[in-house]
């Protein structure tokens, strides 16, 4: 007697599931990069339009360039943030070189007052980061913060200060005036403000 052989199973076929997920995650991440490219060249293109646009209007009397090199030279349009050169634009072209030179030393001369204080600042930080350190010692490293901060305004005070002595009376008080509305404390209008 032959023995029965058990019927064959039939062939499974390979399971192709990773492949075809990987397939489709190759065309979502393509399909992504090549969205993110197209995005960044149009954002690109529309700046470069409003640029351009913005430079060549004829009813803009100059190029974003010329404004920003007016308000640095201290034009007619340099209210400057916070008081800054924009103050300079009130004085006479002689009086704003002579400022110039002197605060321009003063901020020469100011490095090594900002370089302490910035060391004092990170030697707080890293008493204040120790585990160990003790209250008063996070403390007094703080005060030498302050202490440095202290110096260097000091310092800044006094060039302001030699800056302002240089100047006749008059232009004294149209820098000052210039200052106070550049950092927003004078609540008059400019002189050239339109009405209302």
């Amino acid at each position: 007697m032959t023995e029965a052989t058990p019927p064959a199973a039939p062939a499974r076929k390979p399971r192709r599931w990773g492949l075809w997920l990987s397939i489709g995650l190759n065309v979502v991440l393509i399909a992504a990069l090549l969205g993110g490219v197209m995005r960044a060249r149009a954002i690109r293109a529309n700046f470069e339009e409003r640029i351009a646009a913005a430079e060549t209007t004829p009813d803009r009397a100059q190029t974003w360039r010329e404004h920003w090199q007016e308000r640095r030279d201290g034009g007619a349009d340099a209210t400057g943030p916070r008081g800054g050169p924009g103050w300079l634009g009130e004085l006479t072209p002689d009086a704003r070189a002579e400022v110039r030179a002197v605060l321009g030393q003063t901020l020469r001369d100011a490095r090594p007052f900002a370089e302490a204080a910035r060391q004092a600042r990170r030697e707080a930080l890293e008493a204040a980061q120790q585990p160990e350190a003790s209250v008063e010692e996070v403390q007094t490293a703080f005060a030498r913060v302050r202490e440095a901060d202290a110096r260097l305004q000091q310092h800044m005070h006094e060039g302001t200060i030699a800056a302002l002595a240089g100047l006749s009376p008059e232009a004294r008080l149209k820098a000052v005036e210039g200052m106070l509305r550049g950092r927003g404390l004078d609540r008059r209008p400019p002189p050239n403000a339109p009405p209302g």
